[in-house]
């Protein structure tokens, strides 16, 4: 048994027990190397010989027995050398024997049944112990939090506060958008678009829904101009707590086909917008500790397809890029991200494209997209793929083999669904 107790105070000539142990273990040295331990003296004038040597008139103990007893061997020669200056070599003899012998004969170990054990540090090895339990437990309830939240209904988030942003919300899934924040009771509604005449469409909407919206041309690709119109929304309807990057062009041709304009206007609204955007708003969000960054991509981020490598790179960069960010984000109280993946949706701006089997995989509706992205807004779901069958398509790219995968997208004619494609006209 191990105790911990206050020192013990032990009256005892010092002096002399060093020297009984000293001359102990003299005599059992002698006896076990005989000549080839060298003496010194203990005390006593010394005097110089013939050869001129130092020698002493009082011989008690050998010399090994002032060296310290440590591994360090030639810290041993040392003391040697520095108490025998022009010694001969029988000191070294000496403690090479003696090293090899303790190599071979087992040592004699320190009873420790008498002792009392002082251990410290034992806080350190408890906060060890504990991380090295704790953490495996740890994933292990988040992942049953994660599922119970699947069947079980969950508190939504209070919208009746948030000031919304939406980028591209004139049309498609943006308009969807601003409805259905609307809806969900969002105090204000701000949206930023190219085209006028959507805009207007689509805020007249919403303020028939009772909601306040405005809305501000601004082409997000341009940074200037993002800066800029990001001061006149704060000027005119306050501090946006909700920002919802929805803004994204495509090309829809091959790298060789594709113009080098048109690949840098993909990267610059698809990708750049997103940084511009969040820069713009997400200081403010940080000093009041309430916000919260939405990226409307798509699943093409993680699966590309052909025909349209200015929309996948820039989508695989969005997400890449909110990856990251929602990882800074993790230590800010009050500010979160959220990323949406949805599957093909049936909007202009990808009007043309065929799957093989759209019976098995039809193309998600606006209106969908919308609502459940709004309701992982409320959820703070960090990530959203559409339809739930994505999560298999991410595991199988994962672990198949790249000859299995392009039988499967040969198979669902992922090669050719773009050879349709028109766009938004």
């Amino acid at each position: 048994m191990i105790l911990v107790m206050p020192p013990l105070r032990v009256d005892v000539n010092v002096g002399q027990a060093l020297r009984s142990i000293s001359r102990e273990r003299a005599r059992r040295q002698s006896l076990l190397f005989g000549g080839l331990c060298p003496t010194v003296a203990s005390e006593g004038p010394s005097r110089a010989t013939p050869s001129g040597s130092c020698s002493t008139t009082a011989i008690t103990q050998p010399l090994p027995a002032l060296i310290p007893r440590s591994p360090s061997l030639p810290v041993s020669f040392l003391v040697l050398f520095a108490s025998r200056p022009g010694g001969d070599a029988r000191p070294i003899i000496y403690l090479v024997a003696k090293a090899a012998v303790g190599l071979v004969l087992p040592a004699k170990l320190r009873d420790l049944s008498r002792e009392n054990v002082l251990i410290t540090g034992g806080t350190v090895v408890w906060k060890w112990l504990g991380a090295l339990v704790g953490f495996p437990l740890q994933i292990i309830y988040l992942v049953a939090k994660a599922a119970v939240g699947l069947v079980l209904p969950a508190k939504l988030r209070d919208l009746s506060r948030e000031n919304v942003l939406i980028t591209g919300g004139g049309r498609g899934i943006g308009r969807q958008l601003a409805r259905e924040f609307a809806e969900r009771g969002a105090r204000k509604i701000v949206l930023w678009g190219r085209t006028e005449k959507c805009l207007k469409e689509t805020t007249e909407e919403i303020r028939q829904m009772g909601t306040e919206c405005h809305y501000f041309i601004c082409d997000v690709g341009n940074r200037e101009e993002v800066y800029q119109t990001a001061k006149a929304v704060r000027e005119k309807v306050g501090d946006i707590t909700i920002l919802v990057n929805n803004a994204a062009v495509v090309h829809g041709k091959s790298l060789m086909d594709s113009d080098d304009d048109a690949l840098l206007k993909s990267q610059h609204i698809n990708t750049l917008g997103q940084f511009w955007t969040t820069k713009a708003f997400l200081p403010r969000m940080l000093e009041l500790q309430n916000g919260h960054i939405v990226c409307l991509n798509s699943v093409l981020a993680l699966s590309a397809i052909p025909g349209a490598i200015d929309y996948c790179t820039s989508k695989a960069s969005a997400f890449a890029f909110m990856e990251s960010l929602t990882l800074g984000l993790l230590d800010c109280p009050g500010v979160s991200a959220t990323t949406v993946l949805p599957f093909h949706t049936s909007t202009e701006m990808f009007q043309g494209m065929r799957v093989r089997f759209p019976n098995l995989f039809p193309p998600l509706k606006p209106e969908t997209v919308a609502r459940r992205t709004v309701e992982a807004v409320q959820l703070n779901q960090a990530l959203l793929l559409l339809p739930w069958t994505m999560h298999a398509l991410i595991i199988l790219k994962s672990i198949l083999p790249q000859a299995a995968l392009e039988e499967i997208y040969r198979f669902s004619g992922t090669y050719t669904c773009m050879n349709t494609f028109k766009g938004r006209t």
